[in-house]
């Protein structure tokens, strides 16, 4: 029951490959039986999943099946996962801006973080699929960040555009960093006084952040 999600820019069947790829290799290295690897893959029946993508599952040897069409009932797991996902998002935005839609932009940075917000807490019936993968378990407390989130993260000397950048760049906080142990991920933005508009850019992996907020921390 431990969801995953790839943000592509289109649905050709070399994108669902690469996509299918990185999925496999999350499974692989976060489980703790490194002997456990996806044997099946079940699918919409569309050209997203031929070609290049066909060939793939077949070489390595994959049970392939689809829906014979597009049939909801015929994914019930995933697309329960949908729903939920869907509602922990428009949760996340309603505390983020109070329903106003400032973030809406960041849906798919926000998707991501859904998906890991439901892996990592317990369920009604006591499974948490992170733990059940990996074997730990994700703690959080009143300083965890939200998504959202208004935070300084800190550019390193060596990367800054120039001598009198700030080590501390705001940013909006969007989750956890899957390649920075203990990191986040950050979207920067950047005040534009013609337009009288925050600029967004692509999410970035960052070591350390804190609250704009907190007076009292300072960047390592």
């Amino acid at each position: 029951r431990y969801g995953m999600v790839v943000l592509t820019k289109d649905c050709k069947a070399e994108t669902s490959k690469q996509a299918l790829i990185k999925m496999r290799q999350e499974l692989v290295t976060a489980g703790q039986d490194s002997d456990k690897d996806l044997y099946a893959v079940h699918h919409d029946d569309d050209t997203s999943f031929k070609g290049e993508f066909k060939q793939y599952v077949e070489h390595e040897k994959l049970k392939q099946t689809d829906t014979g069409g597009y049939d909801p009932q015929n994914n019930s797991v995933t697309e329960r996962r949908h729903r939920s996902v869907k509602e922990v998002f428009k949760a996340m935005l309603l505390e983020a801006t109070g329903g106003i839609g400032y973030y809406n932009a960041l849906w798919g940075p926000g998707i991501v973080h859904a998906f890991d917000c439901v892996n990592n807490v317990d369920w009604a019936d006591g499974h948490n699929p992170s733990v059940a993968l990996t074997g730990t378990a994700r703690s959080y407390d009143d300083n965890s960040f939200r998504f959202g989130q208004s935070v300084y993260y800190h550019v390193a000397k060596e990367v800054r555009d120039d001598a009198w950048m700030t080590p501390g760049q705001l940013g909006i906080w969007v989750g956890y960093s899957n390649r920075i142990k203990g990191g986040n991920k950050v979207v920067p933005v950047e005040w534009d006084g013609k337009s009288q508009l925050y600029k967004l850019s692509g999410t970035i992996h960052v070591h350390h952040c804190i609250n704009t907020c907190d007076d009292d921390n300072d960047f390592p």
